[in-house]
């Protein structure tokens, strides 16, 4: 689970990993609703955690885990024919899509229309040791092995009011100047940006890579 950056976004069934979960989750459920569990305490949890996965793929854990604690609760009888069908069903569809795993990772494409997919390769073929991000991208690009300025860890920019400066960026005169004062040797934001216009107006910067998502500068000799 923890190879999925792009947790905040809604559940994927494309991925062999996330449908195996689910489905293999989806028979411990019906076994238990056949069994009159569909009142107790752990069903509601696990379903309540089930609809928030279903809507961000970051509950997951929390939602497999709670399906789990209702699993120990059932009563395993072979008799049962018709929850025993759906759930064979269940493992069946889970075990086809483990089958798949060919299947690419929905990671960049997921995330190639709000991240920056390609600039990210780019920033690697370049061999870049210091970039200066976008505060949105940061976890991304730590992702992809891409060192940053800042990311999302506010706490850990505070000690050195870098956070505090980068939220202010907006207000300030010089944007340019400050992301040159930072040491970085390219700068990775976001097209159409204030950074984008700041840089692109600035004669310290000069573009050298732009898609639709994002633009990279590099500092003027």
């Amino acid at each position: 689970y923890r190879r999925y950056i792009a947790e905040w976004m809604p559940f994927y069934f494309g991925s062999p990993d996330l449908a195996a979960s689910f489905f293999a989750c989806a028979a411990a459920m019906i076994c238990a609703a056949a069994q009159g569990k569909w009142r107790s305490i752990e069903f509601a949890r696990a379903a309540g955690f089930w609809v928030l996965a279903l809507i961000s793929r970051i509950y997951m854990p929390y939602a497999a885990l709670s399906t789990a604690a209702l699993f120990g609760t059932l009563r395993l009888r072979f008799g049962e024919r018709f929850p025993g069908v759906l759930a064979a069903l269940a493992l069946a569809a889970a075990a086809v899509s483990l089958a798949v795993r060919g299947v690419p990772a929905d990671l960049d494409r997921v995330a190639g229309k709000s991240y920056p997919v390609q600039a990210v390769e780019v920033v690697k073929e370049k061999g870049y040791s210091r970039v200066f991000n976008d505060y949105g991208w940061g976890g991304f690009l730590i992702f992809k092995g891409v060192p940053v300025y800042i990311d999302g860890r506010a706490d850990l920019y505070k000690h050195k009011d870098i956070f505090e400066d980068y939220m202010k960026l907006p207000e300030t005169e010089g944007v340019s100047r400050y992301i040159s004062d930072t040491g970085a040797d390219a700068a990775l934001v976001i097209k159409n940006s204030l950074l984008d216009h700041a840089l692109g107006e600035s004669s310290r910067w000069k573009c050298v890579y732009r898609d639709g998502v994002a633009a990279i500068y590099e500092p003027v000799p």
